[in-house]
């Protein structure tokens, strides 16, 4: 039931992602491309880029298949319940 309420970190709507999976694909974005003295990935707007590829370029199976995989990740990792450090570690 955790995943259910909204995320700190998720300052767009996904159209299609869950609030559990626009908070993990928006992390971890942040993680790979960070704010400095230029925009990270929250401020460019990646995470709703990706939602949008996903759904909007991605055929049924390709999309799918990377669902599967987030869900894993999330699962696997505990992401949503790891701190800000342990997200980075398991991220790079």
């Amino acid at each position: 039931l955790k995943g259910c309420k909204a995320k700190p970190g998720v300052a767009w709507q996904p159209k299609y992602f869950t609030q559990e999976q626009a908070y993990v694909i928006t992390e971890m974005a942040e993680i790979i491309i960070p704010k400095t003295d230029t925009a990270g990935a929250k401020d460019a707007g990646v995470p709703a880029f990706i939602e949008e590829l996903i759904f909007e370029a991605y055929n049924e199976a390709d999309r799918t298949k990377f669902l599967a995989s987030l869900e894993d990740f999330t699962t696997t990792s505990d992401f949503i319940n790891i701190s800000a450090e342990e997200q980075t570690k398991v991220v790079i």
